[in-house]
This record gives C-alpha cells, structure tokens and sequence, in this order.
C-alpha cells in the first residue's frame, strides 16, 4: 500500500466522486427511472473496484464496496417509482447485487495477488538462504585448501629445514 499508484486517499477521493455520480445519475432520473437494471453507475463502481483491485488492499476495497452498497441502496429505496410492486428489500438486493459481486471479486483477487507475492517472497528468501549455506560451505573449504597449500608450499619446507640441521640460528 505505501508504494502503490495511487494512496488511499486518492482511492477514496475517487470512489466518492463515484457515488456522487451515482447520486447524479438517480436525481437525473427521478420520476422516469421505472427499471433498476437501466441504473449503469453501480455497475461502472463494481468495475473500477475490479481495476483497483492489483493496487489496494482487501479490505480497503471491501470497505469501501460496502459503505457504497449502504448508498446505493438507499437510492432505490427512496425512489420508490418502480413499474412492478415488490418488497423494498427485492429492489434493493437488485440494486446492490452487481457491485457488490464486482466489488468482492475484486478484494479476493487482491488478496490472492498479495498471498502469491508473500509466498513468493518467502520461497525467495528461503532459496536465497540455502545458497548462502551453500556458498559459504564451498568458500570456507576453498579458504582453508588455499592456506593448506601455501603451508605446503612455504612453511613445511622451512621447518623440515630447521629439523634436519638439528639447531636453530640467526
């Protein structure tokens, strides 16, 4: 969340000019608006919660489709001019059905993306911790073979020197 695109504050500004347009969009209509299903702002949030969804975090976007669902359904509740009679509650659920599912589709796959990236994460840093095992394994071998060789080289011969005279001078 700290390096996203946008901050949580942009998330919010944007999707509060959203419900206002979806406010818009019910005063427009009001008095012809016979049919929830000719309503397209709902729809045009769940979708822009789908596209915020690799960008917020989980919970932030199903907040936010949540207190958006409470607007969005008190507009058909209020309106209340609808061609057909039914339970308030039928208008409503059909009102704040579509974003709602967008809404949530969204916050799973931005759990999913965030869980595959930790995972990710983590079998990296494992894999990289085990090289390093590796790693330090085959240089402490090589440190010791090199410093073996130059006792060989310099050091055994000078003392297999000083043991053959059998004293040691200046």
């Amino acid at each position: 969340p700290t390096r996203a695109p946008l901050t949580r504050g942009t998330h919010l500004a944007v999707h509060a000019i959203a419900c206002a347009a979806i406010v818009c969009e019910a005063l427009g209509q009001f008095g012809s608006n016979a049919f929830i299903r000719t309503d397209w702002g709902p729809v045009a949030l769940g979708i822009l919660l789908v596209v915020l969804g690799p960008y917020r975090p989980a919970r932030e976007i199903a907040a936010c489709g949540g207190c958006s669902a409470i607007l969005i359904g008190i507009i058909p509740f209020l309106l209340q001019s609808f061609v057909t009679r039914g339970p308030a509650l039928a208008f409503i659920v059909l009102a704040v059905t579509p974003m709602l599912a967008l809404c949530f589709s969204a916050a799973v796959f931005s759990h999913g993306v965030v869980a595959s990236i930790e995972r990710w994460q983590a079998q990296a840093e494992e894999t990289s911790v085990s090289l390093v095992r590796e790693l330090r394994i085959g240089i402490t071998r090589s440190v010791q073979q090199d410093r073996v060789t130059i006792l060989n080289r310099d050091v055994l011969p000078f003392f297999t020197g000083v043991l053959a005279q059998g004293t040691v001078s200046d």
